[in-house]
């Protein structure tokens, strides 16, 4: 696969992926933010070459549709999450699964809008203005950028770490697990990074700290807001935030 083939095949992805977010599917959702982190990603690497007008258009777009997706994506996952704590604890918890709805559906309603008027001509910019920066560097020329671009974000990666800022550091560790794809797959280039071996395990302990944090964060706001005996959800809560600490404790043992 050449770089011109990976990047092509996201975009299309993309595409293809729209129709299927307009509909809240939420793999669909799911599918389509991974593939614009990984359009991002490009971004990044393609900036390092020089920035252009089209770069830059793209690159609001694509981040807008990153943000619109996750804002639903979290609701998804409190929802699922919310449901297997309740039926742990034999907790109804109609209430805040009600209020969750609520805030997925109001959503739902500026997606919909927002979506259909989503100009998907932004990919093939996004496409044109990548090719005009990667396809002007030879294939040597890119591995070496791609090379210290990963090179870059485990530095970001590795300050956030040792600043307790593990939410910015996840960040830059699926930037450079999706940067190493590119390398290996595009540019059939031999990964050697610090944390290459384990970047797939600490992603997820980290992906279902963050999602516990966030739940955690909701049902307190929702106790603190909401009238009547909230022990049951303070309990849960309870629960929740000692889950999302366990799984940070076990991705902090594999960086030492």
């Amino acid at each position: 696969m050449t770089p011109k083939d990976y990047l092509h095949k996201l975009t299309e992805r993309a595409s293809s992926l729209i129709d299927l977010a307009s509909n809240f599917d939420t793999e669909g959702i799911h599918k389509l933010r991974v593939t614009a982190k990984k359009l991002k990603m490009l971004e990044g690497i393609a900036e390092t070459f020089g920035d252009n007008k089209n770069l830059q258009i793209a690159h609001q777009a694509t981040d807008k549709l990153f943000k619109k997706m996750g804002a639903i994506r979290n609701i998804q996952i409190q929802e699922q999450l919310l449901a297997e704590y309740l039926k742990q604890t034999g907790m109804r918890g109609t209430a805040l699964l009600k209020d969750l709805k609520g805030q997925e559906e109001k959503l739902e309603q500026h997606l919909a809008t927002w979506i259909h008027q989503f100009p998907q001509k932004a990919f093939s910019r996004l496409e044109r203005a990548l090719k005009q920066n990667l396809d002007s560097a030879k294939k040597r020329t890119l591995k070496e950028h791609s090379t210290k671009f990963v090179e870059k974000l485990e530095k970001k990666f590795e300050k956030a770490w040792t600043k307790n800022e593990f939410h910015k550091a996840r960040t830059f560790l699926k930037r450079i697990y999706y940067a190493e794809d590119f390398l290996t797959k595009a540019l059939n280039k031999r990964i050697s990074s610090k944390h290459h071996h384990i970047l797939d395990d600490i992603g997820h302990l980290l992906g279902h700290w963050h999602d516990r944090i966030i739940l955690a964060d909701s049902i307190q706001n929702f106790r603190l807001h909401t009238a009547g005996n909230m022990r049951g959800y303070e309990l849960i809560e309870e629960r929740v935030r000692k889950d999302a600490n366990s799984f940070l404790e076990q991705a902090k043992a594999m960086i030492k």
